[in-house]
């Protein structure tokens, strides 16, 4: 009598393991590089539509001293912010920050004349503030309080 094997699968045919799966991995990796070249190919944008880096800046720090127009005690998120957009509006514009800072009150002001709420001030800079707050930690602040 003879002996039979317990079935035994074949598994996949050679030109399968030596054909498909290194094709596969090979699609796969050049779809992986080309999303990673294409999400930093767009132009950088700037919040709320301000014209360069330098007026972006000083357009956040702006609306973290008119935010509380009274004085704010150090070491609090708001002088933290405000900090931060003055040290990057230097760094930015150098000596040239008047400029900058007169077209960032300008369109502020004209932001705050948009929007058609009861108190359009005070929640048009409490918007921004959160707003700013997220970009400057896309460009690595560290808030204390978000800790």
């Amino acid at each position: 009598m003879s002996r039979s094997r317990p079935y035994q699968e074949e598994g996949l045919p050679a030109w399968v393991k030596w054909g498909l799966f290194p094709a596969m991995l090979g699609g796969f990796g050049w779809a992986f590089y080309a999303v990673s070249q294409s999400q930093f190919a767009a132009p950088a944008s700037y919040l709320f539509n301000t014209p360069s880096e330098a007026v972006e800046a000083a357009y956040c720090m702006v609306v973290a001293e008119d935010v509380h127009p009274n004085r704010v005690p150090p070491g609090s998120y708001l002088s933290e912010a405000r900090n931060f957009w003055m040290t990057r509006l230097r760094e930015i514009s150098g000596s040239g920050m008047g400029a900058a800072l007169v077209k960032a009150r300008v369109q502020l002001t004209r932001d705050i004349d948009r929007v058609q709420r009861p108190n359009p001030r005070k929640e048009w800079l409490e918007f921004t503030v959160g707003e700013c707050s997220h970009k400057a930690t896309n460009y690595g602040m560290k808030f204390r309080e978000f800790e």
